[in-house]
This record gives structure tokens, C-alpha cells and sequence, in this order.
């Protein structure tokens, strides 16, 4: 019980990666766990790669100008 838990704990969106979000219900029912597509959060991670690398194409050799 207590690793299913971490491991819930560890897929949840709010205090792990976000492969599910958990609903709750109230008045004793059980809560609802529902399961994101985990290729939409890979590619928004890819995403945010490629807008990383494009703030970062700038060349890092400094070259010396003669007068």
C-alpha cells in the first residue's frame, strides 16, 4: 500500500512528472485517477527543447577585430 502510494505519488501531476491527475469526489467516494497521453508530454518537453536550442544557435567564439 505505502509503495503504491510513492508510486502514485511519483505519476501525479502535481507533485511528480503528470502521467495522471487525480480528481477528487468527496462524500467518502473514491477519487478519480485519470491517465494523460504520455507522447503529448514527451512532445512538450521536445518542444521546449527545441525553443531552448534556438535562444542558445548563437555562436560562442569571440573573435578578435583588427582596426
Amino acid at each position: 500500500s505505502e509503495k503504491a502510494n510513492k508510486l502514485i505519488a511519483e505519476l501525479d501531476i502535481k507533485s511528480g512528472i503528470g502521467l495522471i491527475e487525480k480528481k477528487r469526489q468527496g462524500l467518502g467516494k473514491p477519487n478519480r485517477i485519470y491517465v494523460k497521453d504520455f507522447m503529448s508530454i514527451f512532445n512538450n518537453m521536445e518542444l521546449k527543447n527545441q525553443e531552448f536550442e534556438k535562444q542558445n544557435s548563437r555562436s560562442s567564439i569571440i573573435e578578435i577585430q583588427e582596426i
